[in-house]
């Protein structure tokens, strides 16, 4: 701020995370950093936000006319070199990196497994669930409580390649979040590593509201399938449907189907997002 005074310049403030957040902070932390956060807006000559939650957020009651987009995070296109198949002969999911705490879940999978191998819909001697991270123990917990640690192997920490390797070669793309009534537009990094990987992603997510971001993307483009715990059973029996679709496709084709749409590609591309930011740049 001092330095657009200074020079005369135009400021752009981006928000990859609101700088106050009620899940995070107490009640005198929020109203200091809410202060601080509405001021930088009002002052700026432009606002950008990492997701449409975020922005809906950073402008709520705030009475201005700074002009405002969404820009979201993205991912670099993988290079031949670094294309993998996937394994054989078993339908695999892979996660890597942290599971949030409580904030996220990975127990409606366990439990749509656990059913769909009780129904005789799946075999689960051939069912993989790949983890790459420091947060296992929270995974065995869960799978620990429902007799299914069998289907869980732990590569502990890896290197970004041997994470790629780990993506690529899974059935799956697991993506964790949450969208609650405090707490809305998480879009974590891992689904933008999914787009890279060009593979299947299931979005598991946990709390009390309906129509999460990553839902929306998935109805706007359909990277796979999206589980909120917020909606009603029927939701739960969709994703059975879903996971016993892609499990019935890799035992008979050898592979998930899957037909990447170009436009979900296109549209978190980073040179793409540069060219948005580009033109929100000179707009202002």
């Amino acid at each position: 701020q001092y330095a657009k005074k200074l020079f005369g310049c135009k400021l752009i403030q981006d928000y990859r995370d609101p700088l106050a957040r009620r899940i995070f902070h107490t009640r005198s932390e929020y109203r200091v950093l809410k202060k601080i956060q509405d001021d930088s807006i009002r002052f700026a000559d432009g606002m950008t936000a990492v997701t449409e939650g975020f922005r809906q957020e950073l402008m709520k009651n705030l009475n201005v006319t700074t002009p405002n987009m969404t820009l979201y995070n993205g991912y670099e296109p993988v290079s031949a070199q670094e294309s993998y198949p996937v394994e054989p002969d078993v339908f695999s999911f892979c996660y890597t990196g942290i599971l949030y705490g409580q904030h996220s879940d990975f127990t409606p999978l366990m439990l749509a497994l656990q059913r769909l191998a009780k129904e005789g819909r799946i075999d689960l001697a051939k069912v993989r669930i790949n983890y790459a991270g420091r947060d296992f123990i929270q995974l065995q917990e869960i799978a620990e409580n429902l007799s299914m640690t069998d289907i869980l192997v732990n590569h502990g920490y890896v290197s970004r390649g041997e994470a790629l390797r780990l993506q690529q070669i899974s059935d799956v793309f697991l993506v964790l979040a949450w969208n609650r009534n405090d707490s809305q537009g998480i879009m974590p990094a891992k689904f933008y590593e999914g787009i890279r990987a060009k593979r299947t992603i299931l979005s598991l997510v946990s709390g009390d509201r309906s129509g999460s971001e990553l839902h929306m993307i998935n109805e706007m483009y359909g990277y796979g399938f999206c589980y909120e715990a917020s909606r009603d059973k029927a939701h739960f029996d969709r994703l059975c449907d879903f996971l016993a679709r892609c499990y019935e496709e890799k035992m008979t084709l050898g592979s998930v189907r899957q037909e990447i749409n170009p436009e979900l590609e296109r549209r978190f591309r980073y040179d793409n997002i540069a060219q948005q930011l580009e033109d929100f740049i000179q707009s202002i």
